[in-house]
């Protein structure tokens, strides 16, 4: 007979295996206590890059940036789990040198759909009351009203989730780096971003960097929370190393820069546009929208490079791609699309001649 246990979705915290300690670190970079406070500070292991914890930091550390940014200068990479609650930090950026933080593999996703998790697989997680139905949540920031950021600069592989609870101070991500993520759930392999919002209202909500969103959106496995987001300003001419090319609201095609791989805005190809189109043949992203409509293109096979196309601001007016109207259109090609987010049908298809066997 098989027993099981009810939990609610977010109960307690995860804790990492002790013997998975042991194989990543000295014991002198082990840090044991797990909540860090002014009493233990002098314990914590400064002097090593590696470090082995599931650290916690919340309203009875009684510790200052400060005094965190001493003690972790020489970590850049945290085996184990990192939650901050209710303290008056507005960052993470005592953490400026972390590089890596890893996670325990623990049960995947898939064991607790349902709420249930048999005892035997319990039992693995209740000592010190360390577990968490929500896989591999390196990283939670909950009731921290002051947090404006993570601002972790120079993060740049994980294999853990992220849980966010944002208030009305928080304003963007600032990870520009986190690119890496190797999920270490054989099960699953998927690494959740989640973020809530709590009290925030339209005009404060997160932004994104186009680095973050390509990071972010790009991996195949990586779930991330789409909620009411927004882009956050971007000055440079490139987006990892691809040109940018950014279209004012009443700019078309023919405007359009020759060399644009990285696009952001809104996109519109209309009546006449027919021979500019040859300039998106090394487009790879859009940061916006993308309208064809009312052309008298037979075949858009001139998107060859496109995969991703993604809108954070209409997610509720408008659909991300639109092929609209094109009255002689016979065939879409668009080999290499692996993306499409916006609005409830983020892709839309009507009004255009052929039956599209090709695409």
């Amino acid at each position: 007979m098989r027993l099981f246990l009810i939990f609610s979705f977010f109960f307690s915290f995860q804790c990492s295996d002790e013997n998975w300690f042991q194989t990543k670190c000295d014991q002198k970079c082990i840090f044991q206590l797990g909540s860090l406070d002014s009493n233990n500070l002098n314990l914590f292991p400064k002097n090593c890059s590696s470090i082995c914890a599931d650290l916690v930091i919340d309203e009875d550390s009684n510790l200052t940036e400060k005094e965190l940014i001493p003690t972790f200068k020489n970590v850049k990479t945290i085996f184990g789990t990192i939650i901050i609650s209710r303290t008056n930090l507005t960052s993470l950026k005592f953490l400026a040198g972390l590089v890596s933080l890893e996670c325990d593999e623990i049960p995947s996703d898939s064991d607790y759909k349902s709420g249930f998790i048999d005892l035997l697989t319990f039992s693995r997680f209740q000592k010190n009351f360390c577990f968490n139905p929500n896989p591999k949540n390196g990283l939670k920031l909950y009731k921290d009203f002051e947090m404006t950021e993570i601002g972790m600069l120079k993060w740049t592989n994980t294999t853990c989730s992220v849980e966010v609870e944002m208030y009305k101070t928080f304003s963007n991500f600032n990870v520009p780096n986190l690119k890496n993520f190797n999920s270490s759930d054989p099960s699953e392999h998927k690494i959740y971003i989640q973020y809530d919002y709590f009290g925030i209202i339209s005009q404060n909500y997160v932004c994104f960097s186009l680095e973050e969103t390509s990071s972010f959106y790009g991996a195949e496995n990586v779930v991330m929370s789409y909620q009411n987001q927004k882009y956050c300003d971007h000055s440079s001419s490139t987006v990892l190393g691809e040109q940018f090319c950014n279209v004012s609201e009443n700019e078309n095609i023919k405007n359009l820069e020759e060399n644009c791989q990285r696009i952001f805005g809104i996109l519109k190809i209309g009546p006449g546009d027919e021979k500019f189109v040859y300039k998106l043949k090394n487009v790879t992203w859009i940061y916006g929208q993308l309208i064809i409509e009312n052309t008298n293109l037979t075949s858009i096979n001139f998107l060859n490079n496109l995969g991703f196309v993604i809108s954070f601001d209409n997610y509720w007016k408008r659909s991300s791609l639109q092929i609209l109207q094109n009255k002689n259109l016979m065939e879409i090609k668009l080999p290499n699309l692996k993306k499409v987010l916006g609005e409830c049908n983020p892709f839309v298809i009507t009004g255009n001649n052929g039956n599209f066997a090709n695409f």
